[in-house]
């Protein structure tokens, strides 16, 4: 089921009030959500600290570069890039690689 705005702004009030005791948030979901679905919806989405605008050319070769040094260690990866989540670096990842996996390479991802 998807979030609605509302739900977004409960979220955020009850973070506000809370902090990050998903397990109190979730409780006081309508409709109910899961402790874990509470977390990622605020850490991915919600947070302020989130850049939610598209990688930069140098976002994008850091990815790269990190991710032969830590795998699919997307978590490690973000914390290498400001304000990004590990959701965004997987999803650029993956979307990335299904579209060209052969030409994985900087010279691919920067053009």
């Amino acid at each position: 089921m998807r979030w609605t705005s509302q739900e977004d702004k409960e979220l955020l009030k009850h973070y506000e009030t809370h902090g990050p005791q998903w397990q109190k948030i979730s409780c006081m979901s309508k409709p109910h959500r899961s402790p874990k679905s509470v977390r990622q919806r605020y850490l991915f989405h919600l947070c302020p600290g989130i850049n939610t605008k598209p990688l930069t050319i140098a976002e994008r070769q850091k990815i790269i570069t990190l991710s032969k040094e830590y795998g699919h260690q997307w978590s490690k990866i973000a914390k290498a890039l400001e304000g990004r989540t590990s959701l965004q670096v997987k999803n650029f990842w993956h979307n990335s690689h299904r579209n060209q996996p052969e030409k994985m390479s900087i010279d691919y991802i920067v053009n």
